[in-house]
């Protein structure tokens, strides 16, 4: 295929973008990075501004679908306002449905999760994400602070049954009840 230049290189348009082999839209990924560190920073309004605009610039560029990337870290960052936590979840679960190889978008997905208060869901999750890397760190950790379930009081009972709840209460660890 020849371009305007009478060249059969690909077409590589102002922006910064080559729409036949994939190069990503340079100022939605620096938009994307400025919006990570952002994020790193403890400033989730500025990362979920810095997110938005990356995935509006990829919009605009003329690319056929969102980079997967953007959208989990968007979504991550929504989760800061209850009323677009429905938005969040389909957000990363559509990202971890376009790129089911990166094992980040199963932790943004898995954090997620949990923020909902799906502690079975974001556990699947992170086991995903940790299944594609083994040594994922940042998996890892967020694995860790999750906890470990322990065994049901009586094991031959379903984990919701009346009993296990109950005596579950009254054995388990940590602060004491005031009487």
């Amino acid at each position: 295929m020849k371009n305007s230049s009478g060249n059969s290189a690909p077409d590589r348009r102002s922006n910064g973008t080559d729409r036949e082999t994939g190069v990503l839209c340079r100022p939605a990924e620096e938009a994307f990075r400025k919006g990570l560190n952002a994020l790193r920073g403890g400033e989730t309004a500025v990362a979920r501004a810095l997110f938005e605009a990356a995935i509006k610039l990829e919009r605009r560029s003329g690319a056929n679908k969102i980079q997967p990337r953007y959208l989990s870290y968007y979504g991550l960052t929504l989760m800061e306002d209850p009323t677009r936590r429905p938005m969040a979840l389909d957000c990363c679960r559509r990202a971890v449905k376009d790129e089911f190889f990166n094992a980040d978008l199963f932790l943004n997905l898995s954090r997620v999760y949990l923020r909902l208060g799906n502690r079975a869901e974001a556990h699947k999750a992170a086991m995903r994400g940790l299944a594609l890397e083994p040594k994922h760190s940042a998996i890892q950790q967020h694995l860790s602070q999750m906890g470990v379930r322990g065994r049901p009081t009586i094991p031959f009972l379903d984990r919701s049954n009346f009993l296990n709840v109950t005596l579950g209460r009254m054995f388990r660890k940590g602060p004491s009840r005031s009487a």
